[in-house]
């Protein structure tokens, strides 16, 4: 099975990070640009304007409330899921640290470094495969694409 040299593992580990970290920087950031913009005020209804709708009026007031239900109950879940991804993006910004610090630690040779760097290799040795399992198509191959290249990195610091 190849290995990846000893000298170029630490930039493997940091250039992971760096991957790992640009996303959940984005995402994090996407989420709190919604929650720094809030809400948009509601607007008001066609009827409320004039003293005596017609029938036109009222349809079109019906349509604008069934629209802004739909848009409001559309919009919570879409907030929902930011929310969602946001949480997912912190425990991905905390792994993309630690790999950045096993990078680190190897490059100057640090005791603490090769077992979380091992650590962190066989995680995503495991994440891999469990990746694929619950997915299809081309993300499962880039999931099992990331499951070797995690193999070969255990392998890699397993030697050390």
């Amino acid at each position: 099975m190849p290995t990846i040299p000893a000298t170029a593992l630490p930039m493997v580990f940091q250039v992971s990070a760096a991957l790992f970290a640009t996303p959940c920087v984005a995402l994090i950031l996407a989420y709190l640009s919604l929650r720094l913009r809030g809400a948009p005020a509601p607007t008001p209804g066609l009827t409320e304007s004039v003293a005596n709708p017609d029938a036109v009026l009222l349809i079109l007031d019906g349509m604008q409330r069934s629209l802004a239900s739909a848009s409001g109950f559309l919009g919570g879940l879409g907030r929902a899921f930011l929310t969602f991804l946001a949480v997912v993006s912190t425990f991905g910004l905390v792994a993309a640290a630690l790999l950045w610090l096993a990078g680190r630690g190897l490059q100057n040779g640090a005791g603490w470094a090769k077992p979380l760097a091992l650590t962190l290799a066989v995680l995503f040795t495991l994440a891999g495969p469990l990746v694929a399992l619950s997915t299809a198509g081309l993300l499962r191959a880039a999931a099992l694409a990331l499951g070797l290249g995690a193999l070969v990195l255990t392998r890699s610091v397993w030697s050390l």
